[in-house]
């Protein structure tokens, strides 16, 4: 499904320099499966993030996320959904979308502190910054 040109985002998105995310499959076996390696996040709202993967992530998958920032003490956990992934012009990697809900009042409010430490609208990710992060500069 193409994009046609109609914003359905309920909350506006903002950047977090230097915060990734990590998965893990959803139910019934994400207890027992270990966490990816961190991704590179682009940008979070109250209810979703944006972020880059090499795999493809096919829309509707369930998962566990845990959102890890600089200035937070502990990550947000959150449970989430795929809701669309395409391939990076750039990069050989997914861009990513996520819709998803904190799992506890403690993540909501460290949710809430990540996004209330955001300062830019969108992070661009350049090709070296990418490989850097990836470990393969």
């Amino acid at each position: 499904m193409s994009w046609d040109g109609k914003e359905r985002r309920l909350h506006r998105r903002y950047g977090v320099k230097g915060s990734v995310v990590r998965w893990r499959p959803g139910p019934p076996i994400g207890w027992v499966s270990p966490a990816s390696s961190p991704h590179i996040l682009i940008d979070l709202s109250s209810d979703g993030c944006h972020f880059i993967s090499k795999v493809q992530l096919r829309p509707g998958k369930r998962m566990s996320l845990s959102i890890e920032a600089p200035h937070v003490d502990g990550a947000a956990r959150a449970a989430g959904s795929v809701a669309w992934s395409r391939r990076s012009e750039e990069h050989d990697a997914w861009h990513t979308g996520i819709a998803m809900k904190p799992r506890t009042g403690v993540s909501a409010v460290r949710l809430k502190t990540v996004l209330d430490g955001a300062v830019l609208d969108h992070i661009e990710i350049t090709t070296r910054h990418y490989l850097k992060e990836m470990g393969k500069l």
